[in-house]
């Protein structure tokens, strides 16, 4: 006799960088685990590993590893708030004295992607030096500039990948 399958629900979404749409479910028990495993871990490549296998196992997006940083975030968002709730209560600290501690619920299923119009992939650093970016591809470890995040150089209208230089060279623009 065969094990039960267990019917979940299914939503749709659509990812904020491309607008492609995505069939999710909740997650189970066993990534709720795998969640708090990594979190007890206290290692945040711990938890963003926990976060990309939860993504791939909820979700049809095979290709996990290449999702910007604001879909990752986005995509588990919207995983979370239908597995555990719509909403979240924290508890804030009033900037008056520092201590007075406030309960304030979020609404999650309110938290929204917004694009500005005009948004333009292209820095113009100069009249001859203009630098088209890219999404970026990873979660950043720290809030420092990082050089990956260019993928284009124009300069004199010429286009000459990022790649092709080397990091010190880059460093040094």
């Amino acid at each position: 006799m065969a094990l039960p399958v267990l019917n979940t629900p299914k939503f749709k979404l659509k990812l904020p960088s491309d607008n492609r749409v995505v069939n999710f479910r909740p997650f189970l028990v066993k990534e709720e685990k795998i969640l708090l495993i990594a979190t007890e871990t206290g290692e945040q490549a711990e938890l963003i590993t926990a976060i990309k296998n939860i993504i791939k196992a909820c979700t049809d997006i095979k290709d996990v590893e290449h999702l910007s940083t604001f879909d990752i975030e986005y995509v588990f968002l919207q995983i979370r708030t239908k597995s555990v709730g719509e909403s979240v209560e924290v508890n804030v600290t009033c900037p008056d004295d520092g201590e007075t501690q406030v309960p304030v619920s979020i609404p999650l299923d309110q938290i929204k992607i917004h694009k500005t119009k005009g948004h333009k992939k292209e820095i113009k650093l100069s009249e001859e030096i203009v630098l088209t970016m890219k999404m970026k591809v990873e979660l950043i470890k720290s809030l420092k500039w990082q050089l990956g995040v260019s993928n284009l150089l124009q300069i004199q209208n010429r286009y000459m990948s990022v790649k092709t230089y080397q990091k010190r060279s880059l460093m040094h623009f």
